[in-house]
């Protein structure tokens, strides 16, 4: 999932917080509205710009 994609379903706190992590590190539970949350990141990847972008 991209960063993009974690800030829309989680928001922006909890992007800042996937934004430090390095792969195979998780964070503490985090509360939500409805719940906790747990972030892993399992792996990191370079992003590429969309194929259709004419640069």
């Amino acid at each position: 999932m991209t960063l993009a994609k974690v800030r829309e379903y989680f928001g922006p706190s909890l992007m800042q917080v996937a934004k430090m992590l390095q792969p195979g590190e998780f964070t503490a539970p985090k509360k939500v509205i409805g719940g906790y949350k747990i972030i892993i990141l399992l792996e990191r990847r370079d992003a590429s710009p969309p194929k259709n972008l004419n640069l």
